[in-house]
């Protein structure tokens, strides 16, 4: 019965998938008890890697998956059709434990649907299997919710669920039942994602990227334990400038992990791929890194309340800090320098807003001569141009163009007692770095003098002789 549909799956006309659609969940309850696992095995194309028929070797067989069809269907009533059957699915069948972990991903796709109405639609489904999945199991849920326990990222509870804001059309933060369906299941699809973020075909990456960021929106402080892997592949997909919405959802999937994982957990992850001492046998994982980082940072001090500090992030920014002193700033050229503006521009302006809310930021403060410095190495990679007595490309100007606002931020930051009669930061600091610059010069050039007395004497010796 179950082979009968895929003809209606396939048909040309709307009404006859939306009605193939419908038949699905009384195919599915009808016959013995769980034979329905082995129909969706078929609507989602699922081949056992451990079974191979002997007739494959002599004549291979395609799977189709059914299911991926739909997400992708041209009519819109087909779609939204779709995300009902497969909620309907999760709430009505007597087995649908079994079913959970493949139905998942295929529902949490609709909150990144193309129409608005779907994306509403496909929340609240999530939301009422997630109350469904709370009545069931009121024993496990009842020490959470009558304990008040909160997560660290929460800290203490300080930050309420209405002041978390998430992508549309998650309106609020999700109920704790829909909260830990996806946790449980994102493993058996979240290894898939690792290669899909990072593939050379448009459309697959975009899904991938928006599949990662409601996932990470669900599972929360839960994406830590797959942070080494996960984190790698996001390295790759950072770097990509084709398409603007993975580049747009790829920045905001850094701010979520760093806002729902602990800075120390995902610290040594981070700060040794910028040093190229993890996975460093991938071109770009050291420079993935140094991009992602400012996003990671931002993520961890968007939630701080005011008349609270930054001291939980003091470690994380002075590792990078030294980082990039000791491995970055020698080897700096026209792609290290974007990647460092960005994550420079992701540090200061979530700096400027927390202390504008009323955030003690002086962590912060300490390394603002050091971020100038960075800021000024960066300036220098962008005359290779001038050197070559060419004009500078746009996307150098639009850089130089973003140097100078970030080294005026960096004023915003700076206390009133580093900044006397109201002065730029940096002209509080040129003496300084003119300073650092010419005794190193000096020392250089006292060093010189004297391989170049004692090359003479030398000669002069040979000379003589």
């Amino acid at each position: 019965m179950g082979r009968t549909l895929f003809t209606a799956f396939v048909h040309k006309h709307a009404r006859v998938r939306m009605a193939g659609l419908r038949a699905l969940p009384d195919v599915m309850m009808a016959g013995q008890w769980k034979t329905s696992v082995h129909v969706l095995e078929h609507m989602v194309g699922f081949k056992d890697p451990n079974v191979v028929p002997i007739k494959e070797f002599y004549d291979p067989s395609t799977k189709v998956n059914y299911f991926a069809m739909f997400i992708v269907d041209r009519s819109t009533v087909t779609r939204e059709c779709f995300y009902k059957t497969m909620a309907k699915l999760l709430t009505d069948l007597p087995d649908r434990i079994d079913h959970e972990g493949r139905v998942f991903p295929y529902i949490i796709s609709g909150l990144y649907d193309p129409h608005d109405d779907i994306k509403k639609l496909t929340f609240e489904l999530i939301e009422e299997i997630g109350q469904r999945h709370e009545e069931e199991n009121e024993e496990k849920f009842r020490d959470i919710k009558q304990l008040g326990y909160h997560p660290e990222w929460m800290f203490k509870g300080a930050v309420k669920d209405e002041l978390i804001i998430l992508p549309k059309p998650l309106v609020t933060r999700p109920r704790i039942g829909a909260r830990l369906l996806v946790r449980s299941y994102v493993r058996r699809y979240l290894r898939a994602l690792y290669n899909e973020i990072g593939t050379w075909i448009a459309d697959h990456q975009e899904r991938a990227s928006h599949l990662l960021m409601y996932s990470i929106c669900y599972v929360e402080e839960f994406m830590t334990q797959y942070l080494d892997h996960l984190l790698v592949a996001m390295y790759k997909a950072i770097l990509a400038k084709d398409n603007k919405i993975v580049s747009k959802n790829i920045p905001y999937c850094f701010r979520l992990l760093g806002r729902y994982v602990l800075p120390k957990s995902y610290e040594t992850y981070v700060i040794k791929a910028i040093r190229n001492e993890l996975a460093g046998f991938y071109s770009f994982t050291s420079q993935g890194a140094l991009k992602a980082f400012g996003h990671l940072f931002s993520g961890s001090i968007e939630l701080v309340q005011p008349g609270s500090d930054l001291s939980h992030c003091a470690d994380l920014l002075s590792n990078f800090i030294k980082a990039v002193k000791d491995t970055v700033l020698s080897s700096m050229d026209l792609e290290t320098a974007d990647n460092l503006i960005e994550s420079l521009e992701a540090i200061v302006t979530w700096t400027i807003k927390k202390k504008e809310e009323g955030v003690d930021v002086r962590m912060v403060e300490q390394y603002l001569p050091d971020m100038l410095d960075f800021l000024l190495s960066c300036e220098t990679a962008y005359i290779t141009y001038k050197l070559l007595k060419k004009d500078d490309p746009e996307n150098v100007q639009e850089q130089k163009i973003k140097i100078n606002k970030l080294i005026k931020d960096l004023s915003k930051i700076a206390s009133v007692e580093s900044q006397p009669d109201d002065e730029d930061y940096f002209d509080c600091q040129v003496v300084k770095i003119v300073e650092n610059t010419y005794s190193g010069l000096y020392e250089k050039f006292e060093k010189d003098q004297e391989s170049d007395r004692i090359w003479k004497e030398e000669e002069a010796e040979k000379k003589r002789l």
